[in-house]
């Protein structure tokens, strides 16, 4: 498969913010193999005289997107998400393209991904690395493949502590996570004590994946359910009492009006991938169709917002 190189490089007033943020846009319009380069920081590669000396002078996410029918259509969208960002988060950016053929990051990745604690109870090991664990916390344990959700990134690990948090109060008998991923959110919930686990997602790799790391984290067959669509499509009226969203701010105001229709009165809505400066459309979009917010939780200008259903 040929492969699109896009490398953008950009300039901020809070670099490592933006960083995140251009980050999470790629790889939300379908781009993989993300690196990241920061000046001084990022690998160090020799000179003549045989010394050391930083292999980056700029600010940089690199990302690949296959060559596929659906290329320049990520390509329009992913340059309107950058254009909102410039004047807030960038300061000033600029997009380079390379056609590649197939590339080394399929596995290369998988160097920059260790044990990750989240919340007070649960840690993600990738399925390639040991864990002492003297802490006893629950293990997640993760091979994401080409999906996005390793627990890495701040929208992830607040959905995490949320869902966690809210487990502690009384855990769910039927979770769903919108947008699924590699399924951590599923698995965690799981871990949780959540009795069913659901997700959705419009990856087929992504819910091969989700279904791959459920088993592997002993989740039974008959306890999880997987579809393929868009946000709720597909998914027949139900009585969830747990519905999680680590999605863009936009994707998520598009999903709230549909909420009632598969939740259960009462029931809680963890709401993820929000940038700080949107939050309130969310916000807005919640207090719409009278869920009432108990926690909105920031980290590192991301946010997360825990909603119950009237």
């Amino acid at each position: 498969m040929q492969w699109m190189e896009i490398k953008i490089v950009f300039e901020a007033a809070e670099p490592e913010l933006a960083q995140e943020m251009v980050s999470y846009l790629v790889m939300e319009h379908g781009a993989e193999g993300l690196e990241m380069t920061t000046p001084g920081e990022t690998g160090m590669v020799q000179d003549g005289s045989g010394s050391s000396v930083p292999d980056s002078k700029e600010h940089s996410v690199t990302a690949f997107l296959p060559l596929d029918d659906l290329f320049e259509g990520r390509k329009a969208d992913l340059t309107r998400a950058l254009d909102d960002l410039k004047g807030s988060v960038l300061t000033d950016y600029s997009v380079h393209f390379s056609k590649q053929d197939d590339q080394p990051w399929e596995t290369a990745w998988k160097a920059h991904f260790h044990p990750i604690e989240i919340g007070e109870s649960l840690v993600i090991k990738p399925s390639w690395e040991d864990y002492e664990n003297p802490e006893k916390r629950m293990l997640i344990e993760l091979d994401p493949g080409m999906a996005f959700g390793t627990g890495t990134h701040p929208t992830t690990a607040v959905c995490l502590e949320m869902i966690e948090t809210e487990c502690l109060k009384k855990a769910p008998e039927r979770f769903l996570d919108v947008g699924t991923g590699s399924g951590i959110l599923m698995i965690g919930a799981y871990k949780l004590g959540a009795r069913k686990v659901f997700g959705c997602d419009n990856d087929m790799d992504a819910l091969e994946a989700a279904a791959k790391n459920l088993k592997c984290n002993q989740v039974h067959e008959g306890d999880f359910g997987l579809w393929l669509g868009d946000l709720l499509a597909g998914i027949v009226e139900g009585a969830f009492d747990m519905v999680a969203a680590n999605i863009t701010a936009e994707a998520n105001v598009m999903l709230i009006p549909g909420l009632p229709r598969i939740m259960a009165p009462g029931s809680i809505f963890i709401a993820s991938g929000i940038m700080a400066e949107k939050k309130d459309l969310v916000l807005e979009a919640l207090d719409a169709c009278r869920f009432s917010v108990e926690r909105v939780q920031e980290t590192g200008g991301w946010v997360g917002i825990a909603a119950r259903m009237p």
